[in-house]
């Protein structure tokens, strides 16, 4: 008996009825007694499309590259590595706009890839960093786990795990996890940097002379091995500053900044932050306004930048739009000591 093809008109109809749905986070189910079959036709659409999604991704063309996507899914659902590659056009556009919509849009077809190719590196890893940004931390680090097993040398498994256990807020395991790093890449600047930061916060509170010393000297290791590695210089200057040697400090936050722009939004916010600290204590204050403003531009919800941004308005020029800073970084959740003063400055500052 010969396979019954529907027309052509009406399989262009059932095309255009679905870009909706799937575009409002509808999902089509694939009975669950039968593999899935893709169309030869659509098949070819979807390899078409591979290498014109990968290209907007490189030229970061982020518009494209999520509206290609998704029709990348429509095509051809099945098949993992579509479904990763549309997980990563679609988180891509999705990170830089904030939409948490189309990131979860992106994790689910990332999960779906893994869901039938449990042993897919590729599908694992994107899956694995997709729920890191999401701080679905638990999950990542299983991700990263399953990762690291079926590719044991995998260094970006190996910092998945460890950037997992910082956002689980476990000092001991990230130590160790940094250490699995450099036990496979002696000269990697980023571990050697990481690292050395926690041997000298005292990590897991046992810290030592030892372990300070041996903290610096890592530190004095990934410098030379990249001296413009954003977070070991962001590290540098702030130890300088700790010393007393701001001028050196200032010099080294301007570049970890510099070095993360346009790459690592939390590193240039970070960065940014520190400097401005830094400028607003010697009494630079319109420079550190501008470098809080560039925080806000990175991370409109940084409690940090809208918190100090605000003190700043209210005791130089601006107080209606600090009091506002302020209210919103209450808001957005402060520790006790910051809600205090904040308060404090709220109640001293109320206009008559």
């Amino acid at each position: 008996m010969r396979r019954f093809v529907p027309p052509e008109w009406c399989r262009v109809r059932f095309i255009l009825v679905l870009l909706p749905l799937i575009g409002s986070g509808c999902s089509v189910l694939l009975p669950p007694d039968r593999p899935a079959l893709v169309p030869a036709q659509d098949k070819a659409e979807a390899a078409a499309l591979v290498p014109v999604v990968e290209q907007h991704l490189e030229h970061g063309d982020l518009d494209s590259a999520a509206e290609r996507s998704r029709m990348l899914v429509l095509y051809d659902p099945v098949t993992p590595e579509i479904s990763v590659l549309a997980a990563r056009g679609i988180a891509a556009k999705a990170k830089r706009d904030g939409d948490a919509k189309g990131y979860e849009d992106a994790v689910k077809l990332a999960r779906n890839a893994v869901e039938a190719a449990p042993r897919d590196l590729n599908a694992q890893m994107v899956l694995a960093d997709l729920q890191l940004d999401r701080q679905y931390f638990t999950a990542a680090l299983a991700g990263y786990r399953t990762a690291l097993e079926l590719e044991p040398k995998s260094l970006a498994a190996r910092r998945g795990i460890a950037f997992a256990h910082r956002g689980l807020r476990q000092p001991k395991a990230e130590r160790q996890a940094w250490e699995d790093v450099l036990s496979a890449a002696p000269d990697d600047a980023e571990a050697n940097a990481r690292l050395g930061f926690l041997l000298l916060q005292g990590a897991g509170g046992e810290g030592s002379d030892e372990e300070a010393e041996r903290g610096r000297e890592l530190l004095q290791r990934a410098v030379t091995v990249n001296s413009n590695d954003a977070f070991t210089l962001q590290v540098v200057g702030l130890l300088e500053a700790e010393s007393g040697d701001l001028d050196a400090a200032e010099n080294h936050l301007r570049r970890a900044m510099v070095a993360a722009a346009g790459s690592d939004a939390r590193l240039e916010g970070d960065a940014a932050f520190n400097l401005g600290v830094l400028l607003q204590a010697r009494g630079r204050t319109n420079e550190a306004r501008d470098l809080y403003e560039r925080c806000l531009l990175l991370d409109g919800d940084d409690v940090r930048a809208t918190t100090n941004l605000g003190f700043l308005l209210v005791d130089h020029g601006a107080p209606t739009q600090g009091r506002a800073l302020l209210n919103e970084a209450l808001a957005l959740g402060v520790d006790k000591k910051t809600a205090t003063a904040i308060r404090s400055k709220l109640e001293g500052d109320t206009p008559p």
